[in-house]
């Protein structure tokens, strides 16, 4: 099984004139070596590695570095998008090469997109503000009155069905995301982090102060799940679903002056820690993405304790911790997508 320490080439294309393209690192996990067409059209910085140990990047004025908030795909045509300051970026050949046909959306920030068949839908972070596309060209502006917590999901079979999980509970959407309504009752707790589970739009999961909660019904009842992970301290605030098991969950956080990241495999009646760090703090919250179609792998990123720029990817095999540090790189990891290939898609904050 190929592991992070073979990626070999870390590309940031920051827009330029006559070169767009968005800030996104790309890197192929299968190769030691990036062939000509990854680094088409590139402008900006651009880190070579040798296994992950050794990172170069040339002087690149502020101005030039845009952040990448996020990267999703492929929608039903095999196209993949991402937004970089309300611009949105498409490919056709994998994330090899972006340009700027995907229209654009409002800046307001922090976007995150879902991709569902022939729609797209996008999520601003920090805010209210959403949008959709049947096409990753035009985008329809809705209003969700409260920020989301997690990603929402789409309902593969109702297009325009959309399900996510806010500090009131969970929400629906019936019109592509235009309006939503509270579908349930409250969390039993203010959340740190909220998921919904992909392959069933009922099925949600929280992190709070006193430990995890799930829903099984589409927000109505809250069942606590997490008791145990407290008992040592740990506190827990990013949390997934694999995506093809509701009943495997990852959660990360910290536990004194550990960060911690505990799975369970049966729906909250055991959990066991995966992942420890001693030498990181979470000063940016830490991001987890399980790798699609296996349930036993999971990247995630979080902040060096060592400074405010350099992060730390882990890829996590069935329990077996696997890291490659990028603390010298000096990018904020955002997103995380894998590519039908195996390849990652990172979208970042590019920092010279």
């Amino acid at each position: 099984m190929p592991t992070l320490r073979a990626l070999s080439l870390i590309l940031l294309a920051p827009l330029a004139a006559g070169c767009p393209g968005p800030a996104a690192v790309i890197g192929d996990p299968d190769t030691s070596s990036v062939s000509c067409d990854r680094i088409h059209g590139a402008t900006g910085i651009v880190m070579l590695s040798d296994e992950g140990n050794d990172w170069h990047h040339p002087d690149v004025a502020p101005s030039d570095t845009l952040s990448t908030t996020t990267v999703a795909g492929p929608m039903a045509d095999g196209t993949w998008l991402a937004v970089e300051n309300g611009r949105v970026y498409a490919s056709t050949n994998g994330g090899c090469d972006w340009d700027t046909t995907g229209g654009s959306i409002p800046n307001t920030g922090d976007w995150q997109f879902v991709v569902s068949g022939a729609y797209a839908y996008a999520f601003d972070r920090a805010g209210s503000a959403t949008a959709n596309s049947q096409d990753g060209l035009s985008w329809a502006s809705g209003d969700s009155s409260e920020p989301f917590l997690g990603v929402p999901a789409a309902d593969a079979a109702i297009a325009g069905r959309l399900r996510g999980v806010q500090a009131r509970g969970v929400v629906t959407s019936e019109d592509f995301g235009t309006t939503w309504t509270p579908s349930g009752a409250p969390p039993p707790a203010p959340p740190n982090g909220a998921a919904m589970y992909p392959g069933d739009l009922e099925t949600a999961v929280i992190s709070h102060s006193g430990g995890v909660a799930i829903t099984r019904n589409g927000g109505s009842t809250w069942e606590e799940i997490g008791a145990e992970l407290i008992e040592d301290g740990f506190v827990p605030q990013a949390i997934a679903f694999a995506t093809t098991d509701p009943n495997t969950i990852w959660t990360a956080g910290a536990e004194g002056e550990f960060v911690m990241i505990y799975r369970t495999v049966d729906g909250g009646t055991s959990w066991n820690d995966v992942a420890t760090s001693k030498s990181l703090d979470l000063e940016a919250d830490a991001g987890l993405w399980p790798v699609p179609g296996k349930p036993n792998e999971l990247l995630s990123a979080w902040a060096s304790s060592e400074d405010n720029y350099g992060m730390n990817i882990y890829h996590i095999i069935a329990g077996d911790q696997i890291h490659t540090s990028y603390s010298g790189a000096y990018f904020h990891v955002n997103d995380i997508a894998v590519t039908e290939d195996g390849s990652w898609l990172i979208a970042t904050d590019g920092i010279p």
